[in-house]
């Protein structure tokens, strides 16, 4: 399995924080860390070898020559490109990685700050994102993870006990339909019924206009 793999499967096999170990995300961290001199390394060497075709190509007299050398170039390029492109990935899993073992190794002070229990239910998918919303310029912030975390259970909060709202407004609808019933007053049903669709059509509404955007990562 290659390090790109194993790093997905780490995030995507739909774990929580609870069931990986501090030790675990440090053997992710270290293997990412050579990769990425790995391929550092490389990309400056093909830096280097750019730089001398360049110099061989105008001492050419040839234009011929000039035009082999030019796409030798031209490829080293393309080859350099792509293991930036590599390295900006492996950078991007690296603060993924770091940012969940501070999380794994303050797991304690999130409890405190009531956040805990968000933390422990998110799967780490979605946790990475929250992960990568809370790092700036390349360091992960966890006083911006415990605000983004905050502002979550907020909302979680805010959507229960607008459901629970719900309920008691059906609740209450049907037994104003059953006491019209009784009483023989099919219009008093009707209208109890029409506030039920009120209720639910007003909760679809509430619910499409609060749908988040997706997270920029």
């Amino acid at each position: 399995m290659s390090l790109l793999d194993r790093i997905k499967s780490l995030i995507d096999r739909g774990n929580r924080i609870e069931n990986i170990t501090v030790d675990e995300l440090k053997r992710e961290q270290i293997r990412i860390e050579q990769m990425e001199r790995r391929l550092g390394r490389e990309v400056d060497d093909l830096d280097t070898q750019k730089q001398k075709l360049f110099a061989e190509g105008t001492n050419e007299a040839s234009q011929r020559r000039r035009v082999m050398v030019a796409r030798k170039i031209k490829q080293l390029d393309s080859r350099a490109r792509a293991k930036a492109q590599q390295l900006a990935l492996f950078n991007k899993h690296l603060r993924i990685v770091d940012g969940l073992l501070q999380i794994k190794e303050n797991m304690a002070l999130l409890d405190e700050l009531k956040v805990g229990s968000v933390v422990s239910k998110m799967p780490l998918s979605e946790l990475s994102e929250y992960v990568e919303r809370a790092t700036v310029e390349g360091q992960f912030e966890m006083e911006k993870f415990t605000t983004l975390l905050g502002a979550l259970e907020g909302a979680m909060d805010t959507a229960e006990v607008e459901e629970d709202a719900d309920v008691l407004g059906i609740v209450e609808a049907m037994e104003q339909a059953r006491a019209a019933e009784e009483a023989g007053r099919s219009e008093d049903v009707e209208a109890a019924r029409a506030r039920v669709d009120h209720i639910l059509r007003e909760r679809g509404e509430t619910s499409a206009a609060a749908e988040p955007d997706e997270p920029d990562l």
